[in-house]
Protein backbone atom coordinates (compact mmCIF):
# COMPACT_ATOMS: atom_id res chain seq x y z
CA UNK A 1 0.00 0.00 0.00
CA UNK A 2 1.41 3.31 -1.10
CA UNK A 3 1.90 6.27 1.46
CA UNK A 4 -0.79 8.15 0.25
CA UNK A 5 -3.18 5.44 0.77
CA UNK A 6 -1.83 4.88 3.63
CA UNK A 7 -2.52 8.57 4.79
CA UNK A 8 -5.78 8.47 3.99
CA UNK A 9 -7.02 4.83 5.62
CA UNK A 10 -5.23 6.94 8.80
CA UNK A 11 -7.12 10.07 8.45
CA UNK A 12 -10.34 7.87 7.76
CA UNK A 13 -9.87 5.33 10.83
CA UNK A 14 -8.62 8.35 13.37
CA UNK A 15 -11.64 10.92 12.30
CA UNK A 16 -14.43 8.17 12.68
CA UNK A 17 -14.34 7.74 16.82
CA UNK A 18 -14.44 11.52 17.10
CA UNK A 19 -17.35 12.14 14.72
CA UNK A 20 -19.42 9.38 16.52
CA UNK A 21 -18.45 10.98 19.81
CA UNK A 22 -19.66 14.63 18.40
CA UNK A 23 -22.96 13.19 16.80
CA UNK A 24 -23.75 11.18 19.68
CA UNK A 25 -23.35 13.79 22.45
CA UNK A 26 -24.15 17.06 20.62
CA UNK A 27 -28.32 18.04 19.33
CA UNK A 28 -26.72 18.77 15.58
CA UNK A 29 -28.83 18.62 13.27
CA UNK A 30 -27.15 16.75 10.83
CA UNK A 31 -28.14 15.82 7.46
CA UNK A 32 -28.77 12.32 6.11
CA UNK A 33 -26.31 12.18 3.76
CA UNK A 34 -24.08 12.99 6.10
CA UNK A 35 -24.83 10.36 8.77
CA UNK A 36 -24.75 7.52 5.50
CA UNK A 37 -21.73 8.61 4.56
CA UNK A 38 -19.87 7.92 8.08
CA UNK A 39 -21.48 4.88 8.21
CA UNK A 40 -20.95 3.53 4.95
CA UNK A 41 -17.03 4.32 5.77
CA UNK A 42 -17.32 2.59 8.80
CA UNK A 43 -18.21 -0.33 7.46
CA UNK A 44 -15.78 -0.24 4.68
CA UNK A 45 -13.47 0.11 7.09
CA UNK A 46 -14.47 -2.87 9.36
CA UNK A 47 -14.62 -4.81 6.04
CA UNK A 48 -11.00 -3.57 5.57
CA UNK A 49 -9.34 -4.52 8.81
CA UNK A 50 -11.12 -7.86 8.93
CA UNK A 51 -9.74 -8.45 5.48
CA UNK A 52 -6.10 -7.21 6.56
CA UNK A 53 -5.56 -9.37 9.24
CA UNK A 54 -5.54 -11.80 7.26
CA UNK A 55 -3.00 -10.84 4.47
CA UNK A 56 -0.82 -8.92 6.39
CA UNK A 57 2.15 -10.27 6.98
CA UNK A 58 3.07 -8.00 10.44
CA UNK A 59 0.43 -9.51 12.10
CA UNK A 60 1.95 -12.43 14.26
CA UNK A 61 0.20 -15.85 13.27
CA UNK A 62 -0.85 -16.47 16.55
CA UNK A 63 -2.52 -13.32 17.05
CA UNK A 64 -4.63 -12.92 14.35
CA UNK A 65 -7.35 -14.84 15.52
CA UNK A 66 -7.19 -12.12 18.47
CA UNK A 67 -7.32 -9.40 16.51
CA UNK A 68 -9.95 -10.69 14.04
CA UNK A 69 -12.41 -10.86 16.77
CA UNK A 70 -11.40 -7.78 18.67
CA UNK A 71 -11.78 -5.50 15.62
CA UNK A 72 -14.85 -7.56 14.51
CA UNK A 73 -16.31 -6.61 18.35
CA UNK A 74 -15.50 -3.08 18.78
CA UNK A 75 -14.46 -1.76 15.42
CA UNK A 76 -13.85 1.69 15.21
CA UNK A 77 -12.32 1.94 19.00
CA UNK A 78 -9.26 -0.78 18.40
CA UNK A 79 -8.85 -0.06 14.27
CA UNK A 80 -6.56 3.13 15.07
CA UNK A 81 -4.59 1.03 17.50
CA UNK A 82 -4.26 -1.49 14.60
CA UNK A 83 -3.56 0.89 12.07
CA UNK A 84 -0.75 2.36 14.29
CA UNK A 85 0.94 -1.04 15.05
CA UNK A 86 0.14 -3.01 11.66
CA UNK A 87 -0.29 -0.38 8.75
CA UNK A 88 1.30 2.73 8.96
CA UNK A 89 4.96 1.21 8.94
CA UNK A 90 7.87 3.24 9.72
CA UNK A 91 8.45 5.32 6.30
CA UNK A 92 5.32 6.90 6.93
CA UNK A 93 5.92 9.90 9.48
CA UNK A 94 3.44 12.41 10.24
Amino acid sequence: MGRGKKAILGILTFAQVPLIAVLALTDLEVPGVFIFTLVLVQFGLWFFYLWDIRQNSRVPQDKERIWWWTIFTFGPLVEPIYFWRFIRGDELAW
